[in-house]
């Protein structure tokens, strides 16, 4: 996938090394320039946004072509009316995802590739195993993961620890957002923000991230989440596919309730399995079922040769989950698709 190509202008070579560092360590799908003087301004190459800071404004959009130009702000400045801007001083994470999302440009017109993730076995890695997914796929394309399951134990995952490898870089206020994890607002309050206000993507301050890729709160209740309504799913399946995301990794307990947006968009559709005759016979009627119902949507049988069986309690390690032997394994299934 081609690359958010962006150049920053900003007279303070301090604050553009540090920030020119952690853009190209963030392992976006970005490439990164940079100039600190006016005089060595690039005029002949092209470049999906600019980013310049407002003394360096001027000479940077007569200089600089660039399909989005984004303002660098400090604290009391003003962009001009209507520009799209960021502040110099933000949480990276949310600095580097307000750029990836202003450049729509590479938003397909059909939405996001949606990867739909379902095990009609109810394997015990299916988490994990959509984790360790979006991770992957995060490295390339702008992810978000939803977890649609009634009994998720993400908060359990996700809880009293951070899974960053850039840690040394979160503030405290980004620490405190995932030890946080299980009080915070869920799935359910993302709907129906959605549904009560109208609006045509997801509001920022649900989105939270983790190793790379963003994701959704998984939702508290069983019961409620079993009670959202069809228009209420398609509002929230709208409001997904335009909140700038390449990739939407979705887990779910059943198919098609959760997924009645499936039609006519891109992506598939992985039933996980396991070894065994009496797995692979009820994954194979499921998929039956499903060719019946969403007949143009590919699907993808997986089997894990691995389950959780052998891990006693205390020893769900997120990141030794998605790096691990399954992290592995995933890898291999994505580079080998198609």
């Amino acid at each position: 996938m081609k690359k958010t190509s962006l150049f920053i202008a900003d007279r303070d070579e301090a604050y553009l090394a540090a920030v020119t560092n952690y853009l190209l360590r963030s392992r976006k799908n970005l490439s990164v320039s940079a100039c600190s003087d006016s005089a060595h301004l690039p005029a002949a190459q092209s470049f999906d946004i600019l980013l310049t800071s407002l003394d360096m404004a001027k000479d940077a959009l007569e200089s600089v072509s660039a399909k989005r130009t984004v303002y660098l702000l400090s604290s009391g400045d003003t962009a001009p009316e209507g520009a799209e801007a960021v502040y110099r001083f933000q949480p990276m994470d949310i600095f580097v995802e307000r750029l990836l999302q202003i450049d729509t440009s590479q938003v397909s017109s059909a939405g996001p590739r949606l990867l739909g993730v379902v095990s009609p076995i109810h394997h015990e890695l299916s988490l994990p195993f959509s984790l360790a997914l979006a991770k992957i796929c995060s490295e390339e394309e702008r992810t978000l993961f939803i977890d649609l399951t009634e009994a998720s134990i993400m908060p359990e995952l996700f809880s009293d620890r951070a899974s960053f490898e850039d840690r040394e870089d979160m503030s405290a206020d980004d620490e405190d957002m995932i030890m946080t994890y299980e009080k915070g607002p869920d799935l359910l309050d993302v709907i129906y923000d959605i549904e009560s206000t109208g609006l045509k993507r997801l509001s920022e301050r649900f989105i939270k991230k983790c190793d790379g890729f963003s994701y959704l709160p998984s939702a508290g209740d069983p019961e409620l989440l079993s009670e959202v309504t069809r228009p209420q799913w398609l509002h929230f399946m709208d409001a997904v596919s335009h909140s700038g995301f390449d990739c939407v990794v979705i887990l779910s307990d059943r198919l098609p309730g959760h997924f009645v947006e499936w039609k006519g968009r891109r992506g598939e559709i992985i039933l996980l399995s396991k070894e065994g005759d009496y797995y692979r016979k009820s994954v194979r009627r499921y998929e039956d079922y499903l060719s019946e119902k969403l007949p143009e949507v590919r699907k993808k049988i997986i089997s894990l040769p691995m389950s959780a069986a052998n891990l006693s309690d205390g020893t769900w390690y997120l990141e030794s989950l998605i790096e691990g032997n399954l992290g592995r394994f995933v890898r291999e299934k994505v580079a080998n698709a198609g």
